[in-house]
């Protein structure tokens, strides 16, 4: 039995969360982003699908007429002031400030710093040094990118805030035991900052809007943003309704019967299998801590949760007569190696990415949702607004 609707979480740990799109977890964030070679997928560990008779452990319930509420996100204006100083700091849009030569919360400074261990110079980050370096200063920033790997308690932000421009601290640290560069761990360090310029954010002027979003003016540029933030709300809300019909539709649907416990034990490793890239190299912990915690369930409850979904996606194929054809699937395997641009052309060849029966069932699935979303009805309601998720049956 192959899964590729959801259950838990939100669309996109969803989809790692049910190994959407092929065997080897393509179409999770976590392997596309990734740009892993045709040999690289070849070494990736592959699930086995738990083959289960759906009839005999789930019954369907009501999956028509359904209403669930989704709740969207309001753009403030914030928002849209808050991305556009992003987009400044990204750019170094930064004046000097002449009026005062010391260091106050708020500001932003320009700095060459150096990282010593006995007086030389160690590879710490990307360089053991940088020059021209901007950063915030008294909301922790500069601790946090000065610090990557090291204990809460780095803290040079401390000796910045109140330095004169022009002159260099020094801040003494020591490197935790268990840093992942085993030479360093231990070590008592230095951090030699020396503070080139105290700097504020450039008045957002259009000569700035052309050259930072292509449009004439700067209130064309916060348009442009709030739109974007607009069309990003609309979609996680819809994305929102989704999960909470499919959930909903799951949760109406009956167990006949517990599953076998050698199939929860096989779907737990599955579920390790197919997040355990989204886990430890994007999240950096353990795939069970990753799992548990998102979804609120132990292994056992996720694992009976997870068959279950796939149960009632088997059921309601059958009962909606849903069917994919092979020139589907041969189109839908061409369009995936395009998208994800390999560079390959023969059938043969992006049958070692996606293969047939994978993407066959990521059609049905996405078929099968077409049709959920012609019956069943998403309200969305303001986020701040305080509704209940409630699920009205139409009569």
């Amino acid at each position: 039995m192959k899964k590729f609707l959801t259950v838990t979480l939100s669309i996109a740990a969803m989809c790692a969360l049910a190994a959407c799109g092929s065997s080897k977890n393509l179409s999770s964030e976590a392997t596309t982003a990734m740009e892993l070679s045709t040999e690289d997928y070849e070494e990736l560990p592959m699930s086995t699908p738990v083959e289960v008779a759906a009839s005999e452990y789930v019954e369907l319930g009501e999956y028509k007429n359904l209403t669930v509420t989704a709740e969207k996100t309001e753009v403030t204006d914030e928002d849209v002031e808050e991305e556009i100083r992003n987009q400044l700091e990204m750019s170094d849009k930064f004046d000097e400030i002449t009026d005062r030569d010391t260091v106050k919360e708020g500001d932003y400074i320009n700095i060459d710093y150096t990282t010593k261990i006995d007086g030389k110079a160690q590879e710490m980050y990307s360089s053991d040094s940088e020059e021209e370096f901007h950063s915030k200063v008294g909301n922790g920033e500069l601790n946090e990118n000065l610090g990557v790997g090291l204990e809460e308690d780095f803290d040079p932000e401390s000796k910045v805030i109140g330095a004169k421009k022009g002159s260099t601290i020094q801040y003494d640290f020591t490197f935790p035991e268990d840093y992942e560069d085993e030479e360093m761990a231990g070590k008592k360090a230095s951090l030699e900052i020396k503070i080139k310029a105290i700097e504020q954010i450039q008045e957002f002027t259009d000569a700035l809007a052309k050259e930072l979003y292509d449009v004439d003016t700067a209130e064309e540029a916060r348009e442009s943003v709030r739109q974007e933030y607009e069309e990003q709300a609309d979609m996680e809300a819809e994305e929102m309704g989704q999960e909470n019909m499919w959930n909903q539709i799951v949760a109406n649907a009956k167990m006949k019967k517990d599953f076998d416990k050698d199939m929860i034990e096989q779907e737990k490793e599955n579920l390790k299998i197919e997040n355990q890239q989204f886990a430890e190299y994007y999240l950096g912990i353990e795939v069970e801590d990753y799992l548990t915690d998102s979804s609120g369930m132990t292994m056992d409850e996720l694992a009976a949760e997870s068959l279950k979904s796939q149960c009632v996606q088997d059921l309601l194929i059958e009962a909606e007569n849903i069917t994919v054809t092979d020139e589907e699937v041969e189109e839908e395997m061409k369009a995936l190696s395009e998208e994800s641009g390999f560079d390959i052309e023969s059938l043969e060849e992006i049958e070692q990415i996606y293969s047939k029966e994978d993407v066959r069932n990521q059609l049905l699935g996405d078929k099968l949702f077409e049709k959920l979303m012609e019956y069943n009805t998403i309200k969305t309601v303001p986020a701040a607004a305080e509704s209940e998720e409630t699920i009205e049956v139409e009569e």
